[in-house]
């Protein structure tokens, strides 16, 4: 898996805020707010997915182009997966992200694959790991920025329940 460290930490990430929205995102925004913040998080994880796809597709053509142009195609062979683990999700959303990083991966190795074989440069294989690095890092900022943003919102809250106890205080002290 050779977008293992991005998915084991962002991806649960996301899944928390989906929920937190469904959750208690009315506490902070109206409904209709909460609702366009949600797209917002579909549309990016659209995005990733169809540039998943894209980059996957190119990277089944080029390596398919590859294999028939070289006699002697050397397939290397993984020992084992560098994540191997069960997510417990929270929001369907997730199965889409869940997808498109498996195709982001596939097509990284594909092309990984065809540098091993000279088909490839080194710079091709980077363009597409940053090419994901890229969208995946949008997705997990927007969602850390709604949380920071609601976590904004109840720390202003408690302070104005605090200022509020604090002069009550000051009131029954004086009377």
């Amino acid at each position: 898996f050779h977008i293992a460290s991005s998915v084991t930490r962002f991806l649960a990430l996301t899944d928390k805020t989906i929920y937190l929205l469904g959750r208690i995102g009315n506490q902070y925004m109206s409904d209709a707010q909460v609702e366009k913040v949600r797209d917002s998080i579909q549309e990016k994880i659209e995005e990733y997915a169809k540039e998943a796809s894209q980059s996957m597709a190119i990277a089944i053509e080029l390596s398919q182009k590859g294999r028939a142009e070289n006699f002697m195609w050397i397939e290397p062979h993984y020992t084992g997966a560098a994540l191997d683990f069960t997510f417990q999700i929270k929001s369907r959303n997730i199965l889409a992200l869940e997808e498109a990083t498996k195709n982001w991966d596939e097509a990284i190795r594909l092309m990984c694959e065809m540098e091993f074989n000279a088909c490839a440069t080194a710079s091709q294989v980077n363009e597409i790991r940053l090419r994901e690095r890229r969208l995946f890092a949008a997705i997990n900022r927007h969602c850390a920025n709604i949380i920071f943003g609601m976590s904004r919102k109840s720390m202003a809250a408690a302070e104005k329940v605090t200022a509020q106890d604090s002069a009550a205080e000051q009131v029954s002290q004086a009377a």
